[in-house]
């Protein structure tokens, strides 16, 4: 930088005497006309010397300024200066493809029970089915059931007793065909159809020991309310 201002100093002091020089040719040429005296030849030689001096001091000058002009060596990087302001915020872009799906994650914990519901309503009762088979013959060898007012088998209601005998109140002898009763346990129970009286009042069991009774006959006994008033029924297996 200094050394141009030292430069354009130069020019300025070369151009001022070349100004000089022209006002010295000026004169030269205009005191005669004016009538007077002719300037000394030696002012007039020195006069052209500076304006030659001149014109190379004006080439010199322009050579130094084209010089200046130039741009010189690039310096070292300055310090980064401070960051600026953030601009403002620019559009969405475009959304890009969908990602490959990941892997299944963990099963969750077993939530809690829901409460239950509440009951329906009953469905309407469905058509009666068809008749079943007839099923096998049962495993009892005999049964009956016998009547207290008369001492009979009820014929309807009886299989493989030959009859019923009674020799005294609330006694009674079955008999039964083909079938060893000391082998065997019979049972029996009321039947409150036939008989006279409540649960409660009304009794019937088997007597082992046949009191009264001829042999291969089964003893009952029965008690209610009043002589020969529980009707019973008997079954051998």
């Amino acid at each position: 930088m200094r050394s141009i201002s030292k430069r354009l100093s130069v020019r300025k002091r070369v151009l001022a005497t070349a100004l000089a020089a022209v006002a010295l040719l000026v004169a030269g040429w205009v005191a005669p006309a004016l009538g007077m005296p002719d300037p000394p030849a030696k002012a007039l030689k020195v006069a052209q010397q500076a304006l030659r001096i001149a014109k190379r001091a004006n080439r010199t000058s322009a050579h130094s300024l084209s010089l200046a002009r130039r741009a010189g060596p690039t310096g070292p990087q300055g310090p980064r200066g401070s960051e600026g302001l953030d601009g403002p915020q620019g559009e969405d872009g475009e959304a890009g493809p969908l990602g490959p799906t990941g892997p299944v994650g963990l099963q969750g914990a077993t939530g809690a029970g829901g409460t239950n519901g509440t009951n329906g309503t009953n469905g309407a009762t469905g058509p009666t089915g068809p008749r079943g088979f007839q099923g096998a013959p049962g495993s009892a060898r005999a049964f009956a059931t016998v009547r207290p007012d008369t001492a009979e088998v009820v014929a309807s209601r009886s299989a493989g007793v030959t009859g019923v005998d009674r020799p005294a109140n609330d006694r009674y002898c079955v008999s039964v065909a083909g079938i060893d009763v000391t082998a065997t346990s019979p049972i029996v129970s009321i039947d409150l159809g036939l008989s006279t009286g409540s649960l409660s009042s009304l009794f019937a069991a088997v007597d082992s020991t046949g009191t009264g009774c001829a042999a291969g006959q089964i003893g009952v006994v029965t008690a209610g309310p009043v002589p020969n008033s529980a009707a019973f029924t008997i079954l051998v297996p």
